[in-house]
């Protein structure tokens, strides 16, 4: 499962997959990132995807309200701020407040 191929606003890239690989005729999951962070191999792709999703929280310096709610429609990496989730909720907000008016 690759998240996302894009160049990022770190010092460093994360573009992060889960691979599956076979050691001594078991298969097993882990996560392989250009960071050269190491992870533990895990028996379930699930397993691995959770690997995945704490790496990105980990070297995600964006605030949560400007992540991207849906990376796949607007091609934004998960360790990168999105241009049209990010000022979306502040939009909403005021736009109850003129309907409340």
């Amino acid at each position: 499962m690759v998240i996302g191929r894009h160049e990022t606003t770190l010092s460093r890239r994360h573009l992060a997959e889960v691979v599956r690989r076979s050691r001594q005729g078991i298969r097993e999951y882990a996560v392989d990132c250009t960071c050269g962070a190491e992870f533990e191999p895990h028996p379930s792709r699930r397993m691995a995807d959770l690997d995945l999703r704490e790496h990105y929280v980990q070297v995600t310096d964006v605030p949560a309200a400007e992540l991207c709610r849906r990376p796949r429609e607007h091609r934004t990496p998960p360790t990168e701020r999105c241009p049209l989730c990010a000022d979306q909720l502040d939009l909403l907000d005021d736009i109850q407040e003129e309907i409340v008016r």
